[in-house]
């Protein structure tokens, strides 16, 4: 059972459609606009004149002021386009001109604008017209209707807590993912092998307070409240030839949870011949594995052991900081591996408008609940 991750990569469009010559009317005004067109972009979404008319459009906002206008048949249609306009605003209209391309509209010329909530135009050439659009609301045929039996709803509006943004660095540990809650902290472990005794940089981030031990000796500690984000904190350290055990404790006080950790030289280039591990048991005794060198994460760790969570019953922040648990007191603790993922293409926020009504912009998110199939409704 596998949690689902969906990734959409909208546009937004503006759709007309036409026969012969004609002159088309105004059409319905949308009353109420979508709360994502209403919220994002006025210009752009769905035109249409009235009942009864040829031409419908859909505009793109292709962001800097510029628009397409894409001239269409009808509305959810596979047929060609019949006619590709480029858009600009300027003085508080869009202005298009472009080319007609198919049937009875190849070659004429088109010249139209947007402006006091009117789309209106005209198209020269064998087939001359005009037309005059108004803003519609186009709602899915399937709106209301009771999903297949055997379908999985992962959003109808409801619950939106059981879906979590992918926002952060991939290379980071999420450990809000991982345990979630306040006032707690947890701990990562990792073997770096060195062919040498050396002089290397530990580049560390956290949300929020971080201690870091190499080989069982401290070597960094830092209170505080933030977000992670890599090389925040850089600290001098030693490395010795063979393996070398790095423990890193984070502690949570609230809001995000996590940490990352590089390895680089002392003047920050990656040191290639550096390798990392999870293989290893709980007296840190490394396994078979040979480790994946720096070189291939640009120095980034990318494989841990985790433990936790840990808490003490009213104590928080500094107090909590302080408290040492079997981890770093050399105790048994349980460790289980945790591989972060390859880097992905950085994800952008969907947007709640209000309840029912998600606004997908680009990006990911990520289903907390598991789920037996893909199938979505």
């Amino acid at each position: 059972m596998i949690p689902h991750r969906f990734t959409i990569c909208p546009a937004f469009m503006l759709v007309l459609a036409i026969a012969s010559p004609v002159s088309l009317a105004a059409g319905l005004p949308l009353e109420q606009g979508s709360p994502l067109q209403r919220a994002s972009d006025s210009y752009m979404g769905d035109w249409q004149g009235a009942k009864g008319s040829s031409l419908c459009a859909q505009v793109i906002a292709l962001g800097g002021g510029a628009y397409q206008a894409n001239i269409l048949s009808r509305f959810d249609t596979r047929e060609p386009v019949l006619a590709v306009l480029a858009g600009k605003l300027a003085e508080g209209k869009v202005v298009f001109e472009g080319k007609g391309e198919m049937g009875a509209l190849e070659g004429t010329a088109w010249r139209a604008e947007i402006s006091d909530n009117a789309f209106t135009g005209s198209f020269t050439g064998k087939t001359p017209g005009s037309f005059k659009m108004a803003h519609v609301e186009r709602l899915s045929p399937t709106l209301g209707a009771k999903p297949p039996e055997d379908a999985v709803i992962l959003f109808d509006g409801t619950h939106t807590d059981e879906w979590e943004h992918t926002k952060g660095d991939p290379r980071t540990v999420n450990f809000g993912r991982v345990y979630g809650g306040n006032d707690r902290l947890a701990y990562l472990r990792t073997l770096l092998w060195s062919p040498e005794d050396r002089e290397a940089a530990l580049w560390l981030g956290s949300d929020d307070g971080i201690k870091a031990w190499l080989n069982g000796t401290q070597v960094h500690a830092f209170m505080t409240t933030r977000g992670t984000e890599p090389g925040d904190d850089k600290v001098k350290v030693h490395l010795k030839a063979g393996w070398n055990d790095l423990l890193l404790k984070i502690v949570q006080i609230s809001g995000g949870w996590g940490a990352v950790a590089e390895v680089h030289r002392p003047d920050g280039e990656v040191m290639g011949d550096i390798r990392f591990t999870n293989d290893f048991d709980s007296t840190g005794k490394p396994g078979n594995s040979e480790g994946v060198p720096l070189s291939d994460t640009e120095g980034f760790v990318f494989q841990w052991q985790a433990s936790g969570p840990y808490l003490v019953e009213g104590k928080g922040g500094s107090d909590l900081f302080e408290a040492a648990f079997a981890p770093e007191k050399g105790g048994e603790a349980d460790w289980k591996p945790l591989d972060l993922a390859d880097k992905t293409s950085e994800p952008c926020r969907w947007l709640i408008l209000e309840p029912g009504v998600m606004e997908v912009r680009q990006g990911s998110i990520l289903s907390k609940k598991k789920f037996r199939d893909h199938r979505i409704h």
